[in-house]
């Protein structure tokens, strides 16, 4: 007697009409018809789990009623997840596939990648030995992350610029296989009227990835056969391995993706020279994209082409307006270091004077994303970081991304349940790391970004929309109420906390909120965690005192104990207070009196 358990769930109805309660076989024919209809039954519940919408999924995120949100809420959404296209993910397999490279020194090589540091990672991207080896080890290791980081950033762009933008030309920069201008190439393919008049990908890493990204490019032409014209909006894309020499060409959208210090040095310049270069490539109104890694040092590559681009100003305002890019310039594509130099070689009696731009030449800047103002950023230090990098000490946002097959194969298994080891296990060729059943095929890469745009002239308005305080954290949901740490438009760090009681669309809309989301609607208690330029960071930890009306909004949440406890420690300390103070006083009055004696 054969029997069998029933599983709940998907196509459980298959299994039971496969399972009768008396199951007896009278022959070995008997028995192999019954095995083969199980067989088909399990093969038909395994493709209904395939087909589940919800499999390996996060339902949480899917709003299925976004009509309860109000409209600012859903027009300060960022997205949060993304897959990369399956044409794309087939020609990177296609590549690793080749007979040149060993799947196991691929392997080998990509273990390393993931548990190197920053001089392993670069020594590999300048292609300086093993050109192809290292070319396919970027490309599979780092393709689908900056990919989606490229497809996140630009995407909001779109959602930013008015209704049916589209730019007329597009300049891409990095070092692997240009992964910016396949974003860009994605995103646009639903607009028919889109037809640029250039796209330029400048590759400045080994040029073994220009034969990469023709590939790539190549699978973007015949994603449609239908559509002949985004085959020939892929087909115009230029590929060089140097910047335009000629200024004269203003792009309307500028993407520089990844490792911004290690671009400028294969430009031969300085990260503050190259981000110069960008803005004098720049058409009027257009759009400058850059994307740098999520952790610390990335970070403050892009606060320093912030702070190139724009100046921050000692004091900012609840509103943002464009800022002169420059007030003076000095000799062109030269750095401070440069400029020393150069006053040490002249010697006292020369003098380098600046000169002034036209107010027709002159260029206005102003931030669209993340910065809410065009102050300091309180997370800058203004070098790189060696250490204090702690969790929480940078600005960087992360994404939901779902892993391409051929980065599940390379990392040994379908679904990871921990993060990468590099360890060997007692079998050489195999590395540590499984999976379970049920878990995400989802990773979180972080990245760091800017986005820039060039004003058409000083006195542009700025939508309100780029001035909404950005949510820096994933919002903390407690009891009746909601926590979110933002930066705000003063220039400041702030801890917003969003109440049941102030009103039932704040609480649902605060309560639907995520990372990288702006926020459109009020808060009820506004507690400053971390004010500009007052940077009292203590290994990482912020160390402050809160001020009387900090108390007061604090105690405006407690319960009525937790305010009785509140209250009578705030007596304790100043009853201490008030007796040190009166000691203090004492003893001050007999030295007095001694010394008046002394003086008599």
């Amino acid at each position: 007697m054969l029997r069998l358990s029933l599983r709940r769930g998907p196509g459980a109805h298959l299994l039971r009409s496969a399972q009768p309660k008396n199951l007896r076989f009278n022959s070995t024919s008997s028995m192999k018809n019954e095995m083969d209809e199980l067989k088909n039954a399990m093969n038909d519940l395994a493709t209904e789990d395939q087909m589940d919408p919800f499999k390996n999924n996060f339902p949480e995120e899917e709003d299925v009623r976004p009509e309860r949100h109000h409209p600012d809420t859903l027009a300060a959404r960022a997205a949060q997840t993304f897959t990369v296209p399956k044409h794309l993910d087939h020609a990177v397999a296609e590549a690793l596939r080749d007979k040149v490279v060993s799947p196991s020194t691929l392997k080998r090589n990509v273990a390393q990648f993931f548990a190197g540091s920053d001089e392993l990672v670069s020594k590999m991207e300048t292609g300086r030995d093993n050109l192809l080896d290292s070319a396919l080890t970027v490309a599979a290791a780092t393709l689908h992350q900056n990919y989606g980081a490229a497809y996140a950033v630009l995407k909001e762009v779109r959602q930013k610029m008015p209704e049916g933008w589209t730019p007329d030309s597009v300049l891409d920069i990095g070092l692997g296989a240009s992964s910016g201008m396949l974003a860009v190439n994605e995103l646009f393919s639903d607009v028919e009227s889109w037809d640029p008049d250039r796209k330029t990908a400048v590759i400045l890493g080994p040029k073994v990835n220009t034969v990469l990204t023709k590939q790539f490019f190549d699978t973007q032409k015949h994603e449609d056969q239908g559509q002949n014209n985004f085959k020939d909006k892929v087909r115009n894309t230029r590929i060089q391995t140097g910047l335009p020499k000629s200024t004269q060409y203003k792009y309307d959208l500028i993407i520089a993706n990844q490792q911004l210090d290690l671009l400028a040095r294969q430009a031969e310049t300085t990260l503050e020279a190259f981000s110069a270069r960008l803005v004098d490539l720049l058409s009027p109104g257009g759009i400058l994209v850059l994307v740098d890694r999520g952790n610390p040092n990335g970070y403050e590559r892009i606060a320093r082409a912030r702070e190139v681009l724009i100046r921050p100003m000692e004091e900012t305002g609840p509103t943002k307006t464009p800022v002169p890019f420059g007030k003076t310039r000095r000799m062109h594509f030269s750095s401070d270091a440069e400029m020393k130099k150069l006053k040490q070689e002249l010697g006292p009696d020369f003098e380098i004077e600046d000169v002034e731009i036209p107010e027709e030449d002159r260029v206005y800047l102003h931030i669209v994303a993340p910065c809410s103002h065009h102050g300091k950023c309180p997370f800058q230090q203004g070098q790189l970081r060696q250490q204090n990098t702690s969790k929480g000490s940078w600005c960087a946002f992360t994404q939901k991304l779902g892993r391409p097959e051929y980065v599940m194969q390379l990392k040994r298994g379908k679904t990871l349940a921990s993060s990468w080891d590099p360890k060997v296990t007692r079998n050489k060729n195999k590395f540590s790391g499984g999976g379970r059943p049920g878990s995400s095929d989802l990773e979180v890469p972080s990245f760091s970004y800017l986005i820039v745009q060039r004003s058409t002239n000083p006195e542009t308005t700025i939508p309100k929309e780029q001035m909404w305080p950005r949510i820096l954290k994933p919002p903390m949901k407690k009891k009746n109420h909601v926590i979110m740490n933002i930066c705000g438009p003063e220039g400041g760090l702030y801890s917003w906390t969003v109440t049941k009681g102030q009103g039932k669309q704040e609480y649902l809309d605060a309560r639907k909120a995520h990372q990288r989301d702006q926020w459109a609607l009020e808060a009820k208690v506004k507690t400053p965690v971390r004010k500009n330029y007052q940077l009292a960071v203590e290994n990482e930890k912020i160390s402050r005192i809160p001020s009387a009306q900090e108390n007061i909004n604090k105690k405006s949440t407690l319960s009525t104990n937790q305010r009785r406890d509140l209250i009578q420690a705030d007596r304790r300390r100043l009853i201490k207070r008030t007796r040190k103070e009166a000691k203090l006083g004492g003893k001050e009055s007999e030295e007095k009196d001694e010394d008046d004696e002394d003086e008599k």
